[in-house]
């Protein structure tokens, strides 16, 4: 222990303060420095995971399209058209990154009415937003791939009379759950079980992809995404993050 006293040597004193004041102030700009550029690239592989998906979404789009004007459903087309613009309207949110819940569930319910109108009659859509949660943010484009999957691989073109997809989210405290089920063929336990782990092969965008942008914004790489199904019964996906508000998270949004 070095005992200084003040009244001997005043000057070695400030010049110790003033040592000790500096080094406070460069560290805090290091760390400040730091947090700034692991934003920058959590916003950077955000944008670039987000971009995966949109492309895949606009070639299967414009491929309905096609054959709905070759079939001569010219009125069908102009819909869709302008389904498609809202979408991608939706989808741009002024440069966001990281949008409310709300306009998250109303992306994702422009997605399913062109899918409804591809597949009039097939199956029925139901949503239930708890309204402590719509304000909460959620990485763009986070819902629709897990939709796109639960209807070309789940109920579609399932043989069954009713067939149901219903989304559900619900936050408690600070933690927002977030529930895509149908009612479809279900997935097999060897590949639900790959699934899970993470090692199965995808084709394009998906599972993978979402899981990252969510853990990323924060979600736990233990328990904050959960598959569960159950072959010829249907498939139950469960995301959880956390209940950042606006002015939470310094991010592009």
């Amino acid at each position: 222990v070095v005992i200084i006293n003040r009244n001997r040597n005043p000057s070695a004193l400030a010049t110790l303060e003033q040592n000790a004041n500096r080094m406070v102030v460069t560290i805090k700009t290091l760390l400040d420095l730091q947090y700034q550029n692991e934003i920058e690239v959590r916003d950077y592989q955000m944008r670039a995971l987000q971009a995966q998906i949109n492309p895949h979404f606009l070639y299967n789009t414009l491929d309905i399209i096609k054959w709905m004007i070759a079939d001569g459903r010219v009125k069908d087309s102009i819909w869709m058209v302008n389904a498609l613009s809202r979408y991608f309207q939706l989808s741009l949110s002024s440069g966001k990154d990281i949008v409310r819940i709300e306009e998250e569930i109303e992306l994702t319910k422009t997605y399913v009415g062109i899918m409804i109108k591809r597949f009039p009659d097939t199956f029925t859509f139901d949503y239930q937003v708890d309204p402590d949660a719509i304000n909460c943010l959620i990485p763009k484009l986070s819902l629709q791939p897990f939709v796109e999957n639960a209807l070309l691989h789940g109920i579609l073109y399932a043989e069954k009379p009713e067939r149901k997809l219903t989304i559900c989210v619900v936050r408690d405290d600070d933690i927002v759950s977030v529930e895509i089920s149908d009612n479809g063929n279900g997935i097999p336990d060897d590949r639900l079980q790959n699934i899970r782990n993470g090692t199965i092969a995808e084709k394009g965008y998906g599972i993978s992809n979402v899981r990252k942008r969510l853990e990323l914004f924060g979600m736990s790489t233990e328990d904050g995404f959960q598959i569960d199904s159950k072959a010829g019964e249907g498939t139950i996906v469960t995301l959880r993050f956390p209940a950042h508000l606006r002015g939470d998270i310094q991010t592009n949004s």
